[in-house]
């Protein structure tokens, strides 16, 4: 989809002072959207997992259990 905009941002026709200007943020969202895709789930499985240690530390240790 990117590729796709690249010939509107390096027109020089009718309407490309238009254009161009337009098609930058265009650009910049798509790549802010791509680099989220993959880094949203990254440290979310990374959250997770600390906490799921972090839990399993507390369980492991001596006196860290509620009397009844």
């Amino acid at each position: 989809m990117v590729l796709a905009l690249i010939p509107v941002l390096w027109s020089d026709g009718r309407g490309a002072e238009v254009m161009g200007p337009m098609v930058l943020p265009v650009i910049g969202g798509m790549m802010a959207d791509f680099v989220s895709l993959f880094s949203v789930p990254v440290f979310f499985a990374w959250f997770w997992e600390w906490r799921l240690r972090r839990t399993s530390r507390r369980q492991e240790t001596p006196g860290a259990e509620i009397a009844p």
